[in-house]
């Protein structure tokens, strides 16, 4: 039951007691001893129609719903680009650039202002995926957008921001390529080799031999290059795993990267 002190605290205000929801004991100080009491009993009749289930509970994530979706998505994109890759390193940079403009392009097309109003967003955030879908934009693509939204707001609710996932019933896509590759015929790697200058020929026979990506291979110096062990060093900072690791290369390939990169001309890569 809600009680207050009779005596005042040095500052000349009123402590009241009374109990919350979780049963535990809480204090308020009001500048008179009735309005302490007052303020006290309201708090307690609150917390007793919580624990009747007339009331919910109140949350931490309450008090960051007001916040501005353009601050906390700064937050985010913050966050990212400082250690949200794998293993703690920053995101790629066409990650980074891709989650930019995703969760711009959903802050736009759902009319966001304050992170509160993704609570409910899920029907609106369905008609939008379907919008999509009818521009004829691939599946793959749809759920490109989608997992950039999906991905903030498990972030906010890891931190509280939120009190539950408002998109963790969103369906998953259908993301079958629309394209189908295959490896190039001989005649066909004899053909896109004939024309080409030496660095270029280099730079295509590195890409097949060893799967990298094109961000991979524009990244790869001199020094990774390991001739006596004929690989490549592979460096954390641009692997998509972010893990140091090499890549074994033919030796007559090794031969020739070595003699192009001794010859000077290795700016021409």
């Amino acid at each position: 039951m809600a009680t207050v002190r009779n005596n005042p605290t040095k500052s000349g205000k009123y402590q009241a007691l009374y109990l919350d929801h979780t049963g535990k004991r809480r204090t308020i100080t009001m500048s008179t001893k009735n309005k302490a009491l007052k303020t006290a009993q309201r708090k307690e009749a609150v917390a007793e129609e919580i624990k009747l289930g007339l009331r919910r509970a109140p949350d931490a994530a309450d008090k960051h719903l007001k916040r501005p979706i353009e601050e906390v998505a700064q937050e985010y994109l913050d966050w990212g680009n400082a250690q949200g890759g794998r293993k703690g390193k920053p995101w790629g940079q066409v990650h980074a650039r891709n989650r930019e403009s995703h969760l711009a392009w959903w802050q736009s097309r759902l009319r966001l202002i304050e992170l509160g109003d993704l609570v409910d967003a899920l029907p609106q955030v369905e008609k939008a995926v379907q919008y999509l879908l009818n521009k004829g934009r691939t599946g793959k693509t749809v759920a490109n957008y989608s997992e950039a939204l999906r991905a903030f707001c498990i972030w906010c609710k890891g931190r509280r921001y939120l009190a539950n996932d408002p998109l963790e019933s969103l369906a998953k896509f259908d993301t079958p390529p629309q394209t189908r590759r295959r490896a190039m015929t001989k005649d066909e790697v004899k053909k896109l080799f004939a024309p080409c200058a030496v660095h270029r020929r280099l730079l295509y026979e590195t890409a097949m031999y060893s799967g990298l990506r094109a961000n991979e291979l524009r990244s790869l110096t001199v020094e990774d290059l390991d001739a006596e062990n004929c690989r490549l060093l592979l460096q954390s900072d641009w692997t998509k795993n972010r893990a140091d690791g090499f890549q074994p290369l033919p030796q007559a390939l090794i031969f020739r990267l070595q003699e192009f990169a001794n010859s000077g001309d290795v700016h021409q890569l």
